[in-house]
């Protein structure tokens, strides 16, 4: 994800593919933070409903843009919610179980993104197809 937003000029900062631990280590979503710029941002946003033009995922697993951070999982409030009930113990075996299930579905999502940007680095007539060379 880092190396094709830089790629297309949009430059991150810090990332992570997501984690689940029963410490209560880090996010159970991949998110990516760009650099605060109006540029950038806008630029993101606007390749992000281009993508979401194409299938709409379910909310848990729909990408986000807040502020500065692409994610998933429902938005940073309701990850370090999660990230906090993890840290205290609060779910359960099969909980856990399931919240790796979702970052998995979340982890798929962000590498579709990065199949959809990487369209976006190959010039048109390798997205239309193979041409004969041969002119009409």
């Amino acid at each position: 994800m880092v190396a094709v937003s830089n790629l297309l000029g949009l430059r991150t900062l810090q990332s992570c593919a997501g984690h689940v631990n029963e410490q209560g280590y880090q996010h159970a979503a991949p998110w990516v933070d760009f650099v605060v710029d109006d540029a950038v941002l806008s630029r993101v946003a606007a390749l992000l409903d281009t993508f979401h033009a194409e299938g709409e995922p379910s909310d848990d697993v729909r990408l986000l843009l807040e502020k500065q951070r692409l994610s998933n999982g429902g938005g940073y409030v309701a990850l370090e919610r999660t990230r906090q009930h993890l840290a205290e113990g609060l779910l359960t075996r099969r909980e856990v179980d399931l919240l790796r299930g979702r970052l998995a579905d979340r982890q798929a999502e962000m590498q579709r993104f990065v199949h959809f940007l990487r369209r976006q680095l190959q010039p048109t007539s390798q997205q239309n197809g193979p041409t004969t060379g041969r002119s009409l």
